[in-house]
């Protein structure tokens, strides 16, 4: 036998002998992904939020549809809510806002435009 073979011979040995080696590993990374997926199903199931109650919104008008009418963002009139300056109440990340409260919010605003009027009475 040549050199050559002898060395060929022996790095066919050598792989066929990590062959089992990779293949153990490889079952036993499966085998840990598995189970912390499963750790995971868990953690999550734990961490799960219960649906809230659904409150009825008769009444209320949302804080979008206000500010549509008033003429300005969103932003500006859920910030009056945040602030308190209004009563509002916040359903599942919305601001809605009690319709008398509204109305008068609107009429607040008409009249803001009107007299060109920088500050807002509510």
């Amino acid at each position: 036998m040549s050199k050559f073979q002898n060395v060929l011979q022996q790095a066919q040995q050598v792989r066929t002998s990590n062959e089992g080696v990779y293949e153990k590993r490889r079952e036993l990374r499966i085998q840990s992904m598995k189970n912390a997926a499963v750790e995971w199903d868990k953690i999550l199931d734990r961490r799960r939020v219960q649906p809230l109650e659904v409150k009825s919104t008769d009444g209320y008008i949302s804080a979008e549809d206000v500010a549509k009418e008033c003429g300005v963002t969103n932003r500006r009139i859920t910030e009056i809510c945040r602030r308190g300056e209004i009563t509002a109440e916040r359903i599942s990340n919305r601001w809605y806002i009690p319709t008398p409260t509204a109305h008068r919010l609107i009429k607040a605003y008409e009249f803001k435009k009107a007299s060109g009027n920088y500050r807002l009475f509510i």
